[in-house]
């Protein structure tokens, strides 16, 4: 038998956010008015059911709606465009210094073993790419830096400068990561939140049909699609 891998939680709601927890908490407030009426039928219905599933709602609509979630991630995002720009620049200085260190048909080879094959994605955004490309700069600067200084004019400093904004960009992308997957688990968590307040109207209103079966008018107060509609409507 195989291994079962776990879904996204998917909402089992068919409204909004914002129409969910009104509307949820529209029914609850009707089963205050009717409580006594809920207790004497079903034992399962205790004094202040309805504050409880209040809170619960309550609880659901403070969890982070999808623009604060992705805040984070946004901004690191913003802040990775601009460190690619930085590396762009740094790395094209190194491109200066083996273009003086090596020429002629010594210059193709040690480019791309320098990392140019990687440029082109890199600086479009393609964060894979750009963190190879620093890497194949780090790693040349490395191995050829005797040469790069001696023959390419490549200065003392620039060794530390060119491991800086890869050491900054590694950071940033792996933040960046960390952000964007906190967010999925943050909406799992919501979505879940959601379905479990939206089961429980569910029940509720399912028992409230059979209790005012007789009563079209206090029945009508639990049907979930007439709430939407009154919602809806903005009236």
């Amino acid at each position: 038998m195989g291994r079962q891998v776990a879904k996204r939680v998917t909402k089992k709601y068919n409204c909004t956010m914002a129409e969910l927890y009104i509307g949820l908490e529209t029914i609850w407030h009707s089963q205050k008015e009717h409580e006594i009426v809920f207790e004497n039928e079903s034992t399962l219905y205790v004094p202040g059911m309805w504050s409880l599933r209040l809170a619960e709602i309550e609880n659901a609509r403070k969890m982070p709606d999808g623009q604060a979630r992705g805040v984070q991630s946004e901004v690191l995002r913003i802040e990775m465009i601009e460190k690619m720009y930085d590396a762009a620049v740094k790395w094209n200085w190194l491109k200066s210094y083996i273009r003086g260190a090596f020429e002629g048909e010594y210059y193709k080879p040690r480019i791309e073993e320098a990392g140019k094959g990687y440029y082109f994605n890199a600086t479009r955004k393609n964060w894979g790419d750009l963190r190879l490309l620093l890497q194949s700069g780090r790693n040349f600067i490395l191995k050829h830096g005797a040469v790069l200084k001696n023959d390419g004019g490549m200065p003392a400093g620039f060794p530390a400068k060119f491991e800086a904004v890869a050491n900054e960009f590694e950071d940033l992308c792996s933040r960046f990561m960390k952000a964007r997957q906190d967010a999925e688990e943050q909406t799992d968590e919501k979505v879940s939140a959601n379905n479990l307040i939206f089961e429980d109207g569910k029940v509720m209103m399912r028992d409230a049909k059979r209790i005012f079966r007789k009563k079209a008018a206090v029945r009508n107060r639990f049907v979930w699609k007439r709430v939407l509609g009154l919602i809806r409507s903005g009236e």
